[in-house]
This record gives C-alpha cells, sequence and structure tokens, in this order.
C-alpha cells in the first residue's frame, strides 16, 4: 500500500507539499504525511518524531520509517477514502513497473 500512496499522493516527489488542507493541516514528501499527526510540533501527536522539513529532502529513509507508522496505526491510511479506493487490493504492478522492486 506505500507504494501505491506515494503514487498516487506524489507521484513520487520527495518534495510534494501541500498546504491547503480543509483542516488547516499540510501534507508533506513522497507519503504526504500530515503534520496534525506525524510531525514533531506542539499541536501534534508526534507519532513519527521527527519535523516534517525532514519528509520533503531525498533522504526518503524517515519518510519509510513514518509511514510504517502510519500503516500500523488505527488512524493510519485506512481514514482516506481516496487511497483505500485508488490503492487497497488493487493491482499495483503498475506503480512496480519502472522500479527494480
Amino acid at each position: 500500500m506505500p507504494v501505491c500512496l506515494a503514487g498516487y499522493e506524489s507521484n513520487f516527489n520527495t518534495q510534494a507539499f501541500n498546504e491547503k488542507n480543509a483542516d488547516g493541516s499540510s501534507d508533506y514528501g513522497i507519503f504526504q504525511l500530515n503534520n496534525l499527526w506525524w510531525e514533531d510540533k506542539h499541536f501534534s501527536e508526534n507519532a513519527c518524531n521527527t519535523l516534517c522539513s525532514k519528509f520533503v529532502d531525498e533522504d526518503i529513509d524517515d519518510d519509510i520509517l513514518c509511514a510504517k507508522k502510519v500503516v500500523k496505526d488505527p488512524k493510519g491510511m485506512s481514514f482516506d477514502k481516496e487511497i483505500v479506493k485508488h490503492c487497497k487490493s488493487k493491482d499495483l504492478s503498475k506503480y512496480l513497473a519502472s522500479s527494480k522492486l
């Protein structure tokens, strides 16, 4: 599911940034991790224990670690109906076609 999420949400762009969510939150990086839940700020749950600015650089190791937490968390990826619609139980081969995975 994270590979589909990265393809669907950011088109695999590690510097993707969306600051236009209705609730005032922003989404960062290849997995579009939301700052109200995952960022190291006073108003956040800080579930990933990192600054969102780290999610928009070329090093995606921290993004992957956070995405793993998102997948395991009950409030994680399943809450987003669009992601479920586009990714859950779908053929994800198109997202892996040009990769070496």
